[in-house]
């Protein structure tokens, strides 16, 4: 009897094992998978950043607006109250307002960063917090998009995925399209304030 009951502890005991073992698995690739995923897209982007570096001089079809928001808490985080609002250096010759597409492909990956960095924090985004990262994280995929080769399969794969992590981002953030619809030029971007109590996650 004693001898039955020390066997069906052992595979007890073995089954357990077995599953917490499986468990581990499973869970680290769940976290190995995403984590590869950003990996293969940073680099997919910084190739194609080096790339854009060698075609500076190629002109971006015209762009259509984006959204902002409408409270007033936005109007003032755009007016810089409240919030600090990076500028974009002068890049040479003509508008210096106007982002090259390394620079481009460059605010596009600090814009996951943000929306990575936003993810970290242990409080809800304000609504301003929320129309800054949406409009920096569209507007400077679309500024992003005026340089891709259409006809090149790798540069379509290369958005659909930098499109799709993006989404997933915000879809984790719940961020929404603002109110209304407002002026905004996507060949700069503003690159959204970065939330109080965030840090950017380094690559």
């Amino acid at each position: 009897m004693n001898l039955k009951v020390r066997v069906s502890t052992l595979i007890l005991a073995g089954s357990a094992l077995v599953l917490s073992v499986g468990g581990f698995v499973a869970w680290r690739k769940l976290v190995a998978e995403p984590e590869a995923e950003r990996a293969a897209l940073d680099e997919g982007l910084d190739e194609l950043e080096e790339r854009a570096k060698r075609d500076r001089g190629k002109t971006p079809r015209f762009v259509k607006s984006v959204y902002s928001g409408s409270s007033d808490e936005a109007r003032r985080s755009e007016q810089g109250e409240g919030l600090a609002v990076p500028q974009v250096a002068n890049q040479g010759e003509g508008d210096p307002w106007e982002l090259g597409p390394d620079e481009a492909v460059a605010s596009f990956q600090r814009a996951l960063e943000d929306l990575e960095a936003a993810l970290d924090l242990d409080r809800p985004l304000t609504r301003a917090e929320q129309d800054a990262l949406y409009n920096r994280a569209t507007g400077s995929f679309e500024a992003m998009s005026n340089y891709i080769d259409g006809s090149s399969p790798d540069d379509r794969a290369l958005m659909e995925d930098a499109y799709l992590h993006m989404k997933t981002l915000m879809a984790e953030l719940r961020l929404e399209r603002p109110a209304f619809e407002q002026a905004y030029d996507h060949h700069h971007p503003t690159r959204a304030p970065l939330p109080e109590g965030a840090r950017p996650r380094r690559r």
